[in-house]
């Protein structure tokens, strides 16, 4: 038995066109412009009554050691019969990715701020400098790894074609200003000598290593490529040794900041008019429908 399909008529008497709408907001224009005025008003007291925020930034190039002999590793691991990773310091990108992410860890941070003591300059609140102690109790370590870790960022410049990367410090004091550029010159300085440290810890590792395989071993061809590659390690030894920029090359050392940021100003105003405009558009339209 066929079923016939029945249609009901559409109610468009609530349905709200473009121009009908366009139509309401002129009609509450006032209301509208009041709201914006209002909200963007509430956002100027806001970005106002925020703390200064400074910025020091280091501008930094990547510093590569090149492995000039050409000798493919794994190809001669594979002949060796062993798997095994020899370094060959510092690889550009892959190297400073690394470095950046051991910049934000947990263990590097922590004995930075041990070992420069600036502990008193981040929680500058709770440290007494006349008598050069604590107000009420030393912050933990970890507290001050978060907060520290909070005021760095680092990764490629956002405006450089020339693959350029750059280290900045937000600070919210003023009063300690004249540290703020010392610190982050000195965190790219300390992330080259972890770095120059650990190209030499490996390239050491690896000489040992091959050396046990040059006594293995009584073919020719495969005893001249192992002296090769011992040659290439006594290399990056030596350039870790003199090199001081072993990772990242100050192109611009960070200064002493005498503006505050105020992008964040701006940017807070911008979001205040379109929360007055979107709210005010709002009312409008609901006290129109209600009124309906």
């Amino acid at each position: 038995m066929d079923q016939k399909t029945q249609y009901y008529p559409i109610d468009k008497s609530n349905e709200l066109s473009l121009i009908e709408l366009w139509k309401v907001l002129v009609k509450y224009k006032f209301l509208i412009i009041f709201f914006t005025i209002f909200t963007t008003i509430v956002a100027i007291y806001y970005a106002l009554t925020l703390p200064a925020v400074y910025r020091a930034e280091v501008l930094m190039a990547p510093s590569v050691v090149n492995n000039s002999s050409g000798v493919n590793h794994n190809s001669v691991a594979a002949m060796v019969g062993e798997s095994f990773v020899v370094s060959d310091g510092a690889s550009g990108s892959a190297e400073e990715s690394e470095a950046f992410a051991r910049l934000k860890t947990r263990t590097f941070l922590i004995n930075y701020i041990k070992e420069n003591d600036i502990k008193p300059i981040i929680f500058s609140d709770q440290w007494n400098t006349v008598e050069k102690k604590w107000i009420n109790k030393e912050p933990r370590d970890i507290d001050a790894f978060r907060l520290f870790s909070s005021m760095i960022e680092a990764g490629p410049h956002p405006k450089s074609r020339a693959k350029l990367s750059s280290l900045w410090i937000t600070w919210k004091n003023p009063k300690s200003l004249d540290k703020i550029a010392a610190i982050a010159n000195s965190l790219v300085e300390s992330l080259n000598i972890q770095a120059k440290q650990r190209a030499i810890i490996d390239a050491e590792n690896s000489i040992l290593f091959l050396k046990k395989e040059l006594e293995k071993t009584i073919i020719l061809d495969f005893q001249v490529i192992i002296h090769s590659m011992i040659e290439e390690q006594m290399q990056i030894i030596m350039l870790a040794n003199v090199k001081d920029d072993f990772i990242f090359e100050v192109i611009d050392p960070a200064i002493t900041p005498d503006n505050m940021e105020d992008n964040r100003i701006s940017v807070i105003i911008f979001i205040g008019i379109i929360l007055g405009i979107f709210f005010g558009s709002f009312m409008a339209v609901s006290i129109n429908f209600f009124k309906s």
